[in-house]
């Protein structure tokens, strides 16, 4: 695991890093229980921290080609998702685990996000040159922190994007 610098490594070995960042410091704050607490019980994803990823990928990365839509045929719910009721989607989900499963209406949300950002020129301007989901390991008064960034850019601009 890289111990100091800016790297660009998976954010799945980025979170499992045993250093501290801001997300889990932020509990001391409450209480030394309440950070030992959030420490020994990770939050699950939600759907909205998913849709962020799904976000982030379509606009930070979109060379690597990260999505995949279900069968033409299958259901999908009021809500605009895949319905895990179709015949043969547990098959389908593990076939496609390294993916990002969607609904042709959640991509299409995802593309008009992706073309809304593409098509402001500060926006452009800021994400035309640099690289995406960079990962920061630093010490800090003999403690070992990381941070991510979602965009370095080469002129030196740290970007955080949010939906």
């Amino acid at each position: 695991m890289p111990v100091k610098g800016l790297v660009s490594i998976p954010a799945e070995e980025y979170h499992a890093h045993p250093a501290m960042s801001q997300s889990k410091l932020k509990h001391i704050l409450r209480s030394p229980a309440h950070f030992k607490w959030e420490l020994e019980n990770p939050p699950e994803k939600t759907d909205a921290m998913e849709f962020g990823t799904w976000f982030h990928s379509i606009v930070l990365e979109p060379n690597k080609n990260m999505f995949v839509l279900p069968p033409d045929d299958w259901k999908i719910t009021k809500g605009g998702v895949i319905s895990t009721t179709n015949k043969g989607y547990s098959d389908w989900a593990e076939a496609n685990k390294d993916k990002y499963c969607v609904s042709p209406a959640q991509l299409k949300e995802l593309q008009d996000m992706r073309d809304a950002v593409r098509n402001n020129r500060l926006a452009l301007a800021l994400l035309s040159n640099g690289m995406a989901e960079q990962s920061a390991f630093f010490d800090y008064n003999g403690a070992s922190m990381r941070s991510r960034f979602d965009w370095v850019s080469d002129q030196n601009f740290i970007i955080d994007l949010k939906t």
